[in-house]
């Protein structure tokens, strides 16, 4: 019988993990990491699998100590906010965010979480300027014009809102959330033919869009 080494649970767990076999992948990382304790990128899958398995604070500890090891991995910083923001601390994961982009200042991954993780806690401040700066680098991202264009609805700028809603229907013209945010600016406008056609729009493409029936 051929003896496991460490790369070999690691591979193992992979293997399992891309099976959605969460935990028979953190028992394979174990064994890695039992064979060798200093393996950095076992202990980010392992981390991964106990995110996917909403077990935050095991997933925390894991990313910590892969930050322990190597400081500049700035897809950690990434993953760790969100890890942060599930257990409710806004702050660190902002913080990662803003260590991410240090690291990388052309991670639109950062930009775009940071701009969601700010008005999660209604700070407006620099939310419009990272989905700016986010379009950027990816300005084909149909979920970015949307997002943008709620923001510009909310504080009233009905002309920019169209515009991104009408970007982002450009990019995917399945869009059902572009359709139901188009529809409510149209009924902000007094546009009411407009707006229900863009809520029945996006209840052909998916007839379980609860808000569309709403509106």
């Amino acid at each position: 019988m051929t003896q496991m080494n460490s790369e070999n649970f690691y591979n193992q767990g992979i293997e399992k993990a891309q099976q959605k076999d969460y935990q028979g992948a953190i028992e394979d990382f174990n064994q890695a990491l039992r064979l060798d304790s200093n393996k950095i990128e076992v202990y980010k899958q392992r981390g991964a699998a106990y995110l996917a398995l909403a077990n935050h604070q095991r997933a925390l500890e894991d990313f910590n100590q892969t930050l322990k090891l190597n400081p500049n991995d700035a897809e950690i910083y990434d993953t760790r906010s969100m890890v942060y923001f599930a257990l409710e601390n806004t702050q660190a994961a902002i913080d990662d965010l803003n260590q991410s982009l240090q690291l990388n200042s052309n991670n639109v991954k950062a930009y775009k979480l940071r701009a969601i993780l700010r008005l999660a806690t209604g700070e407006t401040s620099g939310v419009l300027e990272d989905f700016n700066q986010a379009l950027r680098l990816a300005p084909d991202d149909a979920e970015l014009y949307n997002s943008r264009g709620f923001i510009f609805l909310t504080q009233g700028n009905q002309h920019e809102a169209l515009e991104d809603f009408n970007q982002a229907l450009q990019l995917n013209p399945d869009y059902v959330d572009a359709y139901n945010n188009r529809g409510l600016l149209y009924c902000m406008t007094g546009n009411q033919q407009q707006a229900l056609e863009d809520f029945n729009q996006a209840l052909q493409i998916d007839p379980t869009y609860v808000k569309a029936y709403k509106n």
